[in-house]
């Protein structure tokens, strides 16, 4: 990784090992990695799954970490078009609504919803993980 990195606190050793983990054994369906000069900010895709409303989609999005991380949670923010996301997961919200999982939402500024990255947060939680999860929209 690059030596370059703007941080404060010392995250280097842990964004960068995530980092590296993610670009090596990416969950599918997404993929990640740190800003060119600042460790604390990452560019992720996630690309719509088969069979789903999203499917053949590509959803930008853009990590942030705090001084505090792992102990508090990352924030998640979709770039790409956000009417589309709200829709589809507004029609991904009726379609699961019998079943018991965590859906996040997309409000109109790309910012998520999610009771993991707000109330169910824990520093055992990495960026692939976070990925996967809102993979799932």
């Amino acid at each position: 990784m690059q030596s370059g990195y703007h941080v404060a606190g010392n995250h280097v050793p842990l964004l960068s090992s995530q980092g590296f983990r993610l670009q090596e054994d990416p969950p599918v369906g997404v993929s990640g990695a740190p800003s060119e000069n600042n460790i604390m900010q990452w560019n992720a895709v996630i690309f719509g799954p088969e069979g789903t409303p999203f499917e053949n989609g590509t959803f930008k999005l853009v990590i942030e970490f705090s001084e505090e991380y792992p102990n508090k949670p990352l924030t998640v923010m979709f770039l790409s078009k956000c009417s589309i996301l709200m829709e589809l997961t507004r029609y991904r919200i009726l379609y699961l609504q019998s079943k018991e999982k965590l859906i996040p939402l997309v409000y109109a500024d790309g910012s998520i919803c999610s009771d993991i990255l707000q109330n169910r947060w824990s520093p055992t939680y990495d960026v692939s993980s976070i990925l996967t999860l809102e993979s799932n929209i």
